[in-house]
Protein backbone atom coordinates (compact mmCIF):
# COMPACT_ATOMS: atom_id res chain seq x y z
CA UNK A 1 0.00 0.00 0.00
CA UNK A 2 1.29 3.17 -0.96
CA UNK A 3 0.51 6.13 1.24
CA UNK A 4 -0.94 9.09 -0.24
CA UNK A 5 0.08 12.71 -0.18
CA UNK A 6 2.90 15.21 -0.82
CA UNK A 7 6.47 14.37 -0.18
CA UNK A 8 7.57 18.15 -0.48
CA UNK A 9 5.79 21.02 0.33
CA UNK A 10 7.71 24.05 -0.46
CA UNK A 11 6.04 27.94 0.56
CA UNK A 12 6.99 30.75 -1.44
CA UNK A 13 6.21 34.19 0.89
CA UNK A 14 8.36 37.60 1.76
CA UNK A 15 9.53 37.65 5.16
CA UNK A 16 8.43 41.13 5.56
CA UNK A 17 6.01 43.49 4.60
CA UNK A 18 8.53 45.30 2.55
CA UNK A 19 9.70 42.72 0.48
CA UNK A 20 7.67 40.77 -2.26
CA UNK A 21 8.37 37.40 -4.18
CA UNK A 22 9.53 37.95 -7.60
CA UNK A 23 10.01 35.63 -10.32
CA UNK A 24 8.89 32.33 -8.84
CA UNK A 25 8.27 30.93 -12.53
CA UNK A 26 12.01 30.31 -12.95
CA UNK A 27 12.30 29.17 -8.90
CA UNK A 28 9.30 26.83 -9.10
CA UNK A 29 11.00 25.32 -12.73
CA UNK A 30 14.40 24.52 -11.13
CA UNK A 31 12.67 23.20 -7.85
CA UNK A 32 11.02 20.57 -10.22
CA UNK A 33 13.41 20.29 -12.65
CA UNK A 34 12.09 17.12 -15.01
CA UNK A 35 9.97 15.62 -12.02
CA UNK A 36 6.16 15.64 -12.09
CA UNK A 37 4.35 17.61 -9.80
CA UNK A 38 1.35 19.38 -8.73
CA UNK A 39 1.00 23.11 -7.79
CA UNK A 40 -1.48 24.54 -5.77
CA UNK A 41 -1.44 28.24 -6.64
CA UNK A 42 -3.92 31.27 -5.37
CA UNK A 43 -6.48 32.55 -7.70
CA UNK A 44 -4.59 36.02 -8.89
CA UNK A 45 -3.72 37.44 -11.84
CA UNK A 46 0.02 36.38 -11.68
CA UNK A 47 -0.59 32.31 -10.49
CA UNK A 48 -3.26 32.27 -13.46
CA UNK A 49 -0.59 33.83 -16.34
CA UNK A 50 2.06 31.18 -14.74
CA UNK A 51 -0.90 28.14 -15.84
CA UNK A 52 -1.25 29.64 -19.06
CA UNK A 53 1.00 27.71 -22.16
CA UNK A 54 3.24 30.57 -23.18
CA UNK A 55 1.80 32.54 -26.48
CA UNK A 56 4.16 31.86 -29.89
CA UNK A 57 4.27 34.51 -32.72
CA UNK A 58 2.93 33.06 -35.88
Amino acid sequence: MKALGADEIVILESHTDLQRVENYAETLASLLGDQNGLLLMAATKRCKALGRPAEHPA
